[in-house]
């Protein structure tokens, strides 16, 4: 069974202060996942997931249309 991600369920705080770094720094990854989860191992990785989540783009977007 392919696995399936659920777009309807709330972003938790952490994907959204995500989300809102990302905007507020230029759109760089990294920087916002260090922002809110701190220098951990694999940055570069976990941050990418997280910008790819579609519960993240969608948004990410919304705060690019409002800016």
């Amino acid at each position: 069974m392919p696995y399936s991600k659920d777009v309807n369920k709330p972003l938790t705080p952490k994907m959204k202060q995500f989300c809102e770094a990302f905007v507020e720094n230029g759109c760089h990854q990294q920087e916002a996942y260090r922002t809110v989860f701190g220098d951990v191992p694999n940055v570069r990785s976990k941050a990418s997931q997280l910008a790819r989540n579609p519960r993240c783009q969608e948004y990410i977007g919304f705060l690019l249309d409002e800016a």
